[in-house]
């Protein structure tokens, strides 16, 4: 996916904003949710953690660093990987909504990754609406 591009995935939920960040950012949900390979995760600024995830048979070792951090509100992860040159953020953003909260995710492109299938538009925008949008959204209706 090439440099300057954004994907943004919206999604209300039926839960309060700090019920929300809670399953956002505490690793035993993060684990459920997000990837069951995550080993570690702390809400600070400057964490960085790292971990191996298989998908279409390649190895794809996210690196994360949080780079911004608003408690309840704002959590930016820069997030790269081993295997591969580029560089991008996602940024999740948490208001208050008539029914709960309200996330937004938004996921920028800061330096251009390998023209492969699983960086281009189509394959990252299915798969962050899949994490909001379908396992978030299940996790939080299962609890």
């Amino acid at each position: 996916m090439t440099t300057n591009t954004s994907i943004v995935v919206l999604q209300e939920f039926n839960v309060p904003p700090p019920l929300l960040w809670k399953y956002l950012t505490q690793l035993e949900h993060m684990q459920e949710w997000f990837f069951k390979e995550l080993k570690s995760f702390e809400t600070v600024r400057g964490f960085k953690t790292s971990f191996a995830f298989l998908y279409n048979n390649k190895i794809f070792t996210h690196q994360w660093e949080v780079k911004d951090i608003l408690p309840q509100e704002r959590l930016c992860l820069g997030w790269k990987y081993k295997e591969y040159s580029g560089d991008s953020e996602a940024i999740f953003e948490i208001s208050s909504s008539p029914k709960g909260s309200i996330i937004k995710l938004t996921a920028n492109i800061l330096k251009s990754f390998p023209a492969i299938e699983e960086f281009s538009r189509e394959s990252m925008q299915s798969g962050w609406t899949d994490l909001i949008q379908t396992r978030l959204k299940g996790y939080l209706s299962s609890l």
